[in-house]
């Protein structure tokens, strides 16, 4: 049966507890790992949106951050509207993995406060090995440069056997992850997301969010819960394939 959607009050900043569970239960079923709804998990209006408020949590304008080349616009675009200095790091895939030169990410993290990935990445496709994850880690961690996944073409993936930075530990110490469902779950649920870290990482973020509240409204927040709720059918799973 369809999920209640109240909206005569006025959404949490945090995001409704039951949407913040749904988003829970389904990462911990696709990513291995299961993120505590009440202390890891707040809702976004989309990646977009949760890159922006790490970048207005953690980057003054002026410091550096690392991008991948190529990447998706819309990183580019906020980094850039921020004031971040971008440093950018060549990526290339080779039959779906991606690939890079380890020396230059070593390189670029030294100088970088902020590391931004997509997985898959976004526009060329392709996953990191697992690796490579575990190099990125290592890096991240040498350095102190905080990482963030964007995770929100993940549905386009379901069904093959990758590696997700959010079921490796010491990623995760170190790491933000966003995603959303898609557009392909309907226009209302696309507009609503998730941002996942440890409780140290992202209690800033929600700090942040509540001072501001910009949180996608509830409607957006209970079409998010049906679009994950159709996505844990076999129908629909069939037709990502």
């Amino acid at each position: 049966s369809p999920i209640a959607v109240q909206t005569t009050k006025d959404p949490l900043a945090t995001g409704e507890p039951v949407i913040r569970e749904k988003v829970s239960e389904f990462l911990g079923t696709y990513i291995e790992h299961q993120w505590d709804p009440e202390n890891e998990i707040l809702i976004t209006a989309g990646p977009q949106q949760a890159l922006q408020i790490i970048l207005d949590t953690f980057i003054n304008p002026g410091e550096k951050i690392l991008l991948t080349d190529p990447c998706p616009r819309h990183h580019h675009h906020l980094a850039a509207f921020h004031g971040a200095q971008i440093q950018w790091l060549s990526l290339r895939q080779e039959e779906g993995r991606l690939k890079f030169s380890e020396r230059e990410m070593k390189y670029l993290m030294q100088k970088s406060k902020l590391a931004i990935f997509s997985l898959p990445s976004n526009p060329m496709g392709g996953c990191f090995h697992e690796d490579d994850l575990a190099t990125i880690s290592v890096l991240a961690s040498k350095n102190r440069c905080l990482l963030f996944w964007d995770n929100s073409l993940m549905t386009l993936s379901m069904g093959e056997k990758i590696h997700h930075p959010d079921a490796l530990r010491q990623m995760r110490e170190q790491s933000l992850f966003g995603g959303c469902m898609g557009p392909a779950f309907g226009p209302m649920a696309s507009q609503a997301g998730w941002l996942c870290a440890s409780s140290r990482i992202l209690s800033p973020c929600k700090t942040l969010v509540q001072m501001q509240m910009r949180i996608p409204g509830l409607q957006e927040q209970f079409a998010l819960a049906e679009a994950i709720k159709s996505c844990n059918t076999t129908e629909h799973f069939n037709l990502l394939q």
